[in-house]
């Protein structure tokens, strides 16, 4: 009789453990579908954050490229006889690129601006070209003479003739810039004057800022996060 009260005992026990571990895994389980889909949902808007706040670095960038180029065109319509008066090119330079100090000092994520004109007498590269130092503060940069380069050297003059050809403002896709030695993002506006093409103004932003805003980005402590691929696109990781 105590033998089979035992086993009875035994039975009863082992089905509650049973059942108890059964609930835990069920538990368990449900916990991490709902932490998941949690994360999920707050990466979602994590992201959009993020995106909003790129989208916002780009826009500044579009309006600065825009401020300078429309101070460009009131001045070059005022000056008939710039390429050939020394003078006035050389004030409306300086004027150009006091004014292109100022918006790109003011300008957030801007490592280089830049207005170029068609090359005047005997091709001489003639506009301002600004890039950052290590001090923040954006020095004039010997211009790259685009007559040197093919139409399609990207790397080189991709920033002049694309925009050209496309004959309107132009976002150009991240490449590796060989004329300052990184990878950047160019916004650019042909000036186009009386249907004749004058040169260009545009601005970098450097990759790697956009790249360090959207690297890592974690939802808890417990390491769900998504993670930026080589292509670009978020992947998540458990």
């Amino acid at each position: 009789m105590k033998v089979l009260q035992k086993k009875i005992l035994i039975l009863i026990i082992s089905s509650i453990l049973i059942s108890a571990l059964t609930v835990m895994g069920i538990a368990f389980s449900n916990y991490n579908r709902i932490l998941e889909s949690n994360s999920r949902q707050i990466m979602q808007l994590m992201c959009s954050e993020k995106r909003q706040e790129i989208d916002e670095k780009l826009l500044n960038i579009e309006q600065s490229v825009h401020t300078i180029y429309h101070f460009a065109v009131e001045q070059l319509y005022e000056t008939d006889n710039l390429w050939q008066d020394e003078e006035l090119y050389l004030e409306h330079i300086s004027r150009m690129e006091a004014l292109m100090e100022t918006v790109a000092q003011y300008t957030d994520g801007a490592v280089s601006v830049y207005y170029r004109l068609m090359p005047g007498v005997e091709g001489i590269p003639l506009g301002v070209w600004l890039t950052q130092d290590q001090n923040g503060k954006f020095i004039a940069h010997e211009l790259t003479d685009v007559l040197l380069y093919d139409r399609d050297d990207i790397e080189h003059v991709g920033w002049y003739y694309i925009p050209i050809a496309n004959g309107k403002e132009t976002w150009l896709n991240p490449y590796y810039n060989q004329n300052m030695g990184e990878e950047i993002i160019s916004y650019v506006i042909p000036i186009i004057i009386d249907d004749k093409v004058m040169g260009v103004i545009g601005m970098d932003i450097a990759t790697s800022l956009l790249y360090d805003l959207t690297k890592t980005v974690t939802v808890y402590d417990n390491g769900y996060a998504f993670l930026m691929d080589n292509e670009g696109k978020f992947v998540y990781h458990p």
